[in-house]
C-alpha cells in the first residue's frame, strides 16, 4: 500500500510515489470531510467522511489511477433554497505523467485524451487535488432538491413546496398601458376609423 508521506491543512494529500511496490499498488483510505472545508467553497460542504480506493499502476514514470471515491455532499437547493444532500459516488481514471519543464510553447490543441491526464511534480502525487476535482465535476450545475421543486414566491419569498400564498404572479409590462387602454375603449365603442 501506498504510503502517504504528508498532508497540510488546504486539503493536500501527497503520496511518493516512490514508495509504489512493483506494477501495482492501492490506495484504501478515509479522510474526514473537516479536511475538505474549502472543497467547494459557498456552493456546498462535504458531511461525511471521504473514502478513497484507487489502484495505481506504474509503467517507467507513467502511474495510471482508476478507482472511486465516494462521500455525501450538503447542497443549497438552486429553486428554494433549502439544503439537502446528495451521495457522491464519482469514478476515478486518470493518467498522471511527470510534469514538463516551460518549453515557451504558447498555443497548443488539446484532445480527448488529454482531458483525463494529470501532471506530477517531485515523485509527488497530490491526492488531495485529484479528490476536489472529481468531487467539484459531480456537483450538478443548477442543484435541485428534487426536480419538482416549485422554488419560492417572487412576491413574498415563501417556500412553495412547504406552504402556499395569495401572491399575483403575473406580471403586466406598464409600456403597454396605453395599448391596453386604447383596445378596451375600441371594444366598447365599436370601430373607429
Amino acid at each position: 500500500m501506498v504510503e502517504e508521506i504528508r498532508s497540510d491543512s488546504e486539503g493536500s494529500i501527497f503520496f511518493d510515489l516512490r514508495t509504489v511496490h512493483g506494477v501495482r499498488d492501492r490506495i484504501d483510505r478515509s479522510y474526514p470531510s473537516s479536511f475538505f472545508k474549502s472543497l467547494l467553497d459557498d456552493d456546498g460542504s462535504v458531511v461525511e467522511s471521504v473514502s478513497v480506493d484507487l489502484e495505481i499502476e506504474k509503467d517507467a514514470d507513467t502511474y495510471r489511477i482508476k478507482g472511486r471515491l465516494g462521500t455525501t455532499i450538503r447542497l443549497a437547493c438552486g429553486r428554494c433554497l433549502e439544503p439537502y444532500e446528495i451521495r457522491v459516488e464519482s469514478p476515478v481514471d486518470l493518467l498522471f505523467l511527470p510534469k514538463p519543464g516551460n518549453s515557451g510553447q504558447v498555443e497548443f490543441e488539446m484532445s480527448d485524451e488529454d482531458l483525463s491526464t494529470a501532471f506530477y511534480s517531485d515523485d509527488e502525487l497530490d491526492v488531495g487535488q485529484l479528490i476536489r476535482e472529481q468531487l467539484r465535476l459531480e456537483v450538478p450545475m443548477k442543484p435541485l432538491c428534487r426536480a419538482e421543486c416549485e422554488g419560492l414566491c417572487p412576491v413574498c419569498g415563501k417556500n412553495r413546496n412547504t406552504s402556499r400564498c395569495s401572491c399575483q404572479n403575473s406580471w403586466r409590462d406598464p409600456r403597454f398601458d396605453g395599448l391596453r387602454a386604447w383596445l378596451a375603449e375600441d371594444r366598447g365603442n365599436g370601430r373607429k376609423e
